[in-house]
């Protein structure tokens, strides 16, 4: 059931939803690229393994580079939908005029979360950015593939600042 807004919540800018509606949409067609590219490389794995007896030698792990890039999106795209985990337990626990408020504090955590994550992926992909490692087997630079690490959790901390700010906006995602 919708819940209907607090008299001091401000409607959100137009910007605000347009922007949260265009990174969606591009990460959602980032996502299914790689879901794509994962199939089709699977795909033609096992049509070369059982038509010609061999594979191809870098599909599986081509695979497995785009299987990293569909599961850090989907973080951020279930932030997006607002269908990550959630602890109902604090919202058993306050009363229920508290709701709306709890709301923008659990948002707000959320960000410092997101911002923490992000700060150690940062590291950790220019880490990988100065040493250039590449993979084995495919012999790629390892830090673009990374580097969705630090895309999800900066996307998400901007998500959830948005609902903090515009709790209409989370009751918009939720529907979407």
């Amino acid at each position: 059931m919708a819940q209907l807004p607090e008299a001091d919540e401000a409607s959100p800018p137009r910007w605000a939803r347009r922007t949260l509606d265009s990174l969606h949409r591009l990460e959602s067609g980032v996502a299914i690229a790689a879901f794509v590219g994962i199939t089709g490389a699977l795909f033609l794995d096992l049509l070369g393994r059982e038509l010609l007896g061999r594979g191809i030698f870098t599909a599986q792990r081509f695979a497995v580079y785009c299987m990293v890039v569909v599961a850090f999106l989907g973080f951020a795209l279930a932030v997006s939908w607002r269908a990550h985990l959630g602890i109902d337990v604090a919202a058993r626990l306050t009363p229920a005029r508290w709701d709306h408020t709890m709301e923008r504090v659990s948002d707000v955590i959320a960000v410092g979360g997101c911002l923490f994550m992000a700060y150690w992926s940062w590291r950790f992909v220019s880490g990988s950015f100065a040493d250039q490692a590449r993979g084995q087997g495919l012999e790629i630079l390892l830090w673009p593939i990374q580097s969705v690490l630090v895309w999800c959790f900066v996307s998400s901390a901007l998500r959830f600042a948005a609902f903090a700010r515009w709790p209409a906006l989370r009751r918009h995602a939720q529907r979407d």
